[in-house]
Order: structure tokens, then C-alpha cells, then sequence
């Protein structure tokens, strides 16, 4: 195994272990979704990228989050939710 996928199943193991302590925690949902869209893990990515949505409300994990959604939606050949989740990951403008 090369170290960058010896890295990915860390990640993903560490991701469940902080999940299973707080399943409310986004960055171990985030963490999860990265280590399984680098595994190929495609649908279980957004599985998991779609709970950190859920609980990044006010977090830098909400971006990011929407970032990997839109990568994998663009890996699944999704266009249409890609563009969706990549106009989510931009920050607001402020209102004139």
C-alpha cells in the first residue's frame, strides 16, 4: 500500500473514531467524506459529506464541505448538482 492511501485509511479510521465520540461533529464528517471520495467511495462520500452540511452551520467545515461535494458530484458526472454545491461553497457578498 502507498503511503498516500496508508494516510487515507488513517484518516477515515480516525473520522469514524471521532464521529462515534460526537456524531455531530462536521470535521469528522468532513474528514470521512474526503478519505472515502480518495478511496473511489463515491456515494458514500456524499452520504457523508451531506451529514457534515448538517452540523457546519457557522464552521469553515460548511465550505469545505460544499467543496468536496461539488468534486464528487463532478467525479459521478452530476454537473448540475456540482455547479449547486460549488455556488454554495462561495462566500456571500455583502449586501449593498
Amino acid at each position: 500500500m502507498d503511503r498516500s492511501a496508508e494516510y487515507t485509511e488513517q484518516g477515515l479510521f480516525y473520522a469514524d473514531r471521532a464521529i462515534a465520540l460526537d456524531p455531530t461533529t462536521p470535521r469528522g464528517w468532513w474528514v470521512r467524506g474526503v478519505a472515502l471520495e480518495r478511496l473511489g467511495l463515491l456515494d458514500e462520500a456524499v452520504a457523508s459529506f451531506l451529514v457534515s452540511v448538517t452540523h457546519s452551520d457557522g464552521t469553515v467545515y460548511l465550505a469545505e464541505t460544499h467543496k468536496g461535494l461539488a468534486r464528487v458530484y463532478d467525479a459521478m458526472g452530476d454537473a448540475a448538482n456540482a455547479e449547486i454545491h460549488r455556488l454554495l461553497a462561495e462566500p456571500e457578498s455583502p449586501e449593498e
